[in-house]
């Protein structure tokens, strides 16, 4: 008899909680509908399936929020009514991506007051976007990070814009010639950040005299950065942009010298300066590479010069100690 009055009392405690449970349940419901309602009536069947949602969501979580979150998710598309019911929790949100943002530009990348509040209006439109699509695609998370992705990419241009013509002109000649060349070296966004960042870093070591003309020693920090944020391909081809015009004009006064000693008959112009201007960029290429490495710098241009050393140098090297001697036979015949 015992057993059973425990049971039978255990029975309508349970059923007391699970009928609080539900007024409870209701009463919530019904308060959001309210607000929902503000903004624009949600039909019968909105209702229906976000009751059935929440009422799944709720039981294995137990968080109200998330749950009826996760309910909206899955039932409206109207933005409108994020952008209603979550208005304060959106603003905080914004806020806080805004100022980590803006922290990131002006400690990271150094930029300086007049770029930051240029890029300040961006930065804002982002974090609001970004924030909206976290509540209105929770349900969704290939959805909802293919949305951040959109919306770091729409603003990115104009963020870039900014710091690549203020905080990078002139800070220096090789990082300002990485950023020129972008897309032919085809940068990362993040390699554009670092080099843009680089480049604040020497306009302050120029400030502070570490760096100087007298020492010139630009290049050596320049060098440090280009080999610490591109990859081995972007470095080659870096150097091939860095060293292209000099290349080339050593190639035509290669060919000029050749004429002046009556030997460019044996040659065909155009062929000359393809595989002198070739070399020499090999060359140039070699040696800003591995240039921290005197032991396999020694390995490659012995290897260029065994390969493809142009024989119109070998000649030219001829008839320059050629010229070189006879000279000194004159002198000594001036002399006597």
């Amino acid at each position: 008899m015992k057993k059973t009055l425990i049971s039978l009392a255990t029975f309508l405690f349970c059923g007391i909680v699970a009928a609080q449970n539900q007024t409870n349940y209701e009463n919530f419901l019904n308060i959001q509908f309210l607000i929902l309602d503000q903004v624009q009536p949600l039909t019968q069947a909105e209702r229906q399936q976000m009751d059935s949602i929440f009422y799944a969501e709720y039981a294995v979580p137990e968080f109200q929020d998330i749950a009826f979150n996760m309910a909206m998710s899955k039932t409206l598309t109207n933005l409108d009514y994020y952008k209603n019911y979550y208005r304060n929790a959106l603003a905080k949100r914004a806020y806080i991506m805004y100022n980590d943002d803006l922290a990131f530009y002006s400690e990271k990348m150094g930029l300086s007051g007049a770029s930051l509040d240029s890029i300040k209006p961006y930065l804002k439109n982002r974090s609001e976007e970004i924030a909206l699509s976290e509540v209105c695609l929770i349900a969704f998370p290939d959805d909802l990070f293919a949305a951040k992705e959109y919306f770091r990419e729409k603003y990115r241009k104009n963020i870039s814009d900014v710091y690549l013509k203020t905080e990078s002109k002139g800070a220096s000649y090789n990082l300002g010639l990485v950023l020129q060349n972008r897309e032919k070296l085809q940068l990362s966004d993040a390699q554009i950040d670092s080099i843009v960042g680089a480049a604040q870093v020497i306009k302050q070591l120029s400030k502070d005299s570490v760096i100087t003309r007298k020492k010139n020693n630009r290049w050596l920090y320049e060098r440090a950065y280009i080999m610490k944020f591109l990859n081995e391909g972007q470095v080659a081809e870096f150097s091939n942009i860095r060293s292209n015009d000099y290349a080339l004009s050593y190639a035509h006064k290669i060919w000029q010298e050749a004429k002046s000693y009556k030997i460019d008959f044996d040659y065909d112009s155009v062929k000359v300066v393809k595989e002198v201007f070739n070399y020499q960029l090999n060359k140039s290429k070699i040696n800003y590479i591995y240039r921290d490495e005197p032991k396999k710098l020694a390995e490659m241009e012995n290897f260029l010069y065994k390969n493809s050393y142009p024989k119109i140098l070998r000649q030219l090297a001829v008839e320059r100690r050629k010229r070189y001697i006879e000279e000194l036979d004159d002198k000594e015949n001036l002399m006597f």
